[in-house]
Formats: structure tokens, sequence, C-alpha cells
């Protein structure tokens, strides 16, 4: 998957929302997120519940598709939920 190619995912970037994985010189054409699967941008700042899975992290985390199924350890679904749990567990920024 190419970011560039995709106005959505390149808007990410250009709005300083996301940033592409880096390690030292070498930048995969993936998206930077923290543990919990949350964004990080170019200031290397965590952007609280924007969460990016699946594909656009293809390269620091690897899918291989099975469909979920009982009994069958998804990487999707545990990220899922790691994303949905961090977010409910993360105060609402309303007034």
């Amino acid at each position: 998957m190419k970011i560039k190619n995709d106005l959505c995912l390149s808007s990410l970037i250009k709005n300083n929302l996301a940033s592409k994985f880096k390690n030292e010189n070498l930048e995969l054409e993936c998206f930077n997120i923290d543990e919990n699967f949350n964004s990080i941008n170019f200031d290397n700042k965590i952007i609280k519940n924007l969460f990016i899975l699946g594909l656009p992290t293809e390269g620091i985390k690897f899918y291989t598709f099975i469909l979920p199924r009982p009994f069958i350890g998804s990487t999707f679904l545990r990220d899922s939920d790691i994303a949905v749990n961090t977010f409910l567990k993360e105060p609402s920024n309303e007034n």
C-alpha cells in the first residue's frame, strides 16, 4: 500500500496527524503508531484517539488475514481490542 497514492492517508501526513515509520535512515511505507495503535505525528506526538490498524501499518505490524473464527487467535481482532479498550479508557475531551 502506497500512502502517497491514497488521498485520505496522505491527508493525515499533510495535516501532521500521522507520519511514516522511520528507523534511523530507513523510512517504511507505513504509519508510525504507538503500542495502543494511536497515530504518531512528525513531532513524535501521540495523536490520542486516532487509531491506525491493518494495512497502513503493514511493515511494523504483520497481518496474515485469516478469517476470524472461534479458537483462532486473530492478530487484527487482538489489535482492535487494544485500540477499543484504549479509546474507552481515555477521558473525554468535551466540556
